[in-house]
This record gives structure tokens, sequence and C-alpha cells, in this order.
């Protein structure tokens, strides 16, 4: 009698390696030494928190991260907000 497990085809990359990077990835993330930072000129922290809540809330629940980081971007954008890379731990813009 054949061993059927014989004739089943044989993994041909490795899969070790994939979990080193799995592994490394958080990190080498969190070897940032930048953030991306919400920025407009002549305006406060708390105008900051009044835009980003109200983009915030145009996400609905259960909508997918990337839909609803999306939405926020794009709100806080029409908003006149714009992304800047900062060293992290530097003073906050507005």
């Amino acid at each position: 009698m054949m061993d059927l497990v014989s004739f089943l085809p044989r993994p041909t990359c490795p899969r070790f390696p994939l979990f080193i990077l799995a592994g490394l990835l958080p990190v080498v993330a969190g070897c940032q030494t930048t953030e991306r930072v919400w920025v407009k000129p002549d305006t406060s922290q708390q105008d900051f928190q009044v835009d980003a809540t109200q983009c915030e809330s145009l996400s609905v629940p259960g909508m997918p991260l990337l839909q609803s980081r999306l939405i926020y971007s794009n709100c806080m954008r029409e908003k006149g907000w714009q992304t800047e890379d900062r060293p992290k731990g530097s003073a906050p813009a507005a």
C-alpha cells in the first residue's frame, strides 16, 4: 500500500524567515524617530480638538479602519489642516 502523504506537494518557500520578519516588524516600527502630526497656521490646540472631534464623528461604528482613517484625513484637509513629520517628543505645532 502506498503512502498518500508522499504524493502531496511540499511547500517550496521557507516559513521560518517570514516568522522572524513578522516578529521584528513591531521592533523596527518602534524605532521611528519622527511622528506625523496635524498642523494649521494660526490655530490653537483647542481649534485642533474641535476639528478633530467633528471629523471623528463622521466615521460609523463597525466601519473598516482604513476607510475611517481616510474619511478623517479628508475631513481634516478640507478644514485646512496638513500633516507634517516632526521629531518624536517635540512640542505640538498648534
